[in-house]
């Protein structure tokens, strides 16, 4: 996600943070000519789905923006499908892929530069809310997680340097090696594979403490318990108000108290696990 603009994308921005998800979807479409990250045109000889009835169709839904964006619209696939479309998901099956196989879709790759999977429509995944007329966040994507708990703590420091707001919400330095020693790392670095790995490791766990990035995007997909560490600078219009989310409704919500005060969250975070005797 970018930072807010005075454009109908920027207004969409503030509008999804207020919850006012209505007027906000139209909007969000305006992404396309306003995000720095649009959503990428296929090449396909097959029309985009614009709303059209789709019982007996085959949809491609096409991946755009980061796999935490990714993970957040795959929600709106069952819904895609229960009006009896056959849905296919072009994405990078190596990273969210595996996910949205095991919560039961096909998935195909997809490469901007080759044609793609044959099929009725193609959309992107960020247009599905518009489109299939959402004015509320349904359920996350992974019913069948496997969550059993008791596995202790996992964390995540950092997310993506490339990300345009990863300077207020990663943890570096102290900060960073701070959290780390709170649990295990499960940073893919660390060993973790790919996400469907990752996510069997987080339905171990009593509680998945990240930044926000991708993994507390597929905490929240499969349910498992998270805690969320957010910056007070640049808050993604997922997490609402920074203290409860529509999205993640089960997930708590760490915020800094002001700008790039980590210690005071870690100091919070430390406390809680404390309580429940998980550090």
């Amino acid at each position: 996600m970018e930072p807010k603009a005075r454009s109908p994308y920027g207004d969409a921005m503030e509008l999804l943070a207020e919850r006012r998800y209505a007027q906000a979807w139209p909007l969000y479409e305006q992404r396309r000519r306003y995000s720095t990250q649009p959503p990428p045109t296929p090449i396909t000889s097959q029309p985009e789905w614009r709303g059209e009835p789709v019982n007996g169709k085959t949809v491609v839904v096409c991946a755009e923006q980061g796999w935490g964006d990714q993970l957040l619209f795959g929600r709106f696939l069952s819904e895609l499908k229960a009006r009896g479309a056959q849905v296919i998901v072009a994405c990078d099956y190596t990273v969210v892929g595996s996910v949205f196989y095991f919560a039961g879709f096909e998935v195909t790759p997809f490469y901007v530069d080759r044609p793609l999977h044959a099929g009725d429509y193609w959309v992107a995944i960020g247009s599905l809310p518009y489109l299939l007329g959402n004015a509320w966040p349904p359920a996350p994507v992974w019913a069948k997680a496997d969550i059993t708990g008791g596995g202790g703590v996992g964390v995540v420091a950092k997310g993506s340097p490339h990300h345009w707001n990863d300077a207020h919400r990663s943890l570096r330095g102290d900060d960073a090696e701070r959290l780390l020693r709170f649990g295990s790392d499960l940073q893919p670095v660390a060993g973790n594979g790919d996400m469907t790995d990752t996510a069997n490791r987080m339905g171990q766990l009593d509680v998945v403490v990240s930044v926000d990035t991708a993994a507390a995007n597929l905490a929240g997909a499969i349910g498992a318990r998270c805690w969320v560490l957010l910056p007070y600078l640049g808050l993604d219009w997922r997490w609402n108000d920074g203290v409860t989310s529509d999205w993640f409704p089960q997930t708590r919500l760490f915020r800094q108290p002001r700008p790039g005060d980590w210690r005071t969250v870690l100091n919070e975070v430390a406390l809680a696990l404390k309580a429940e005797g998980l550090l």
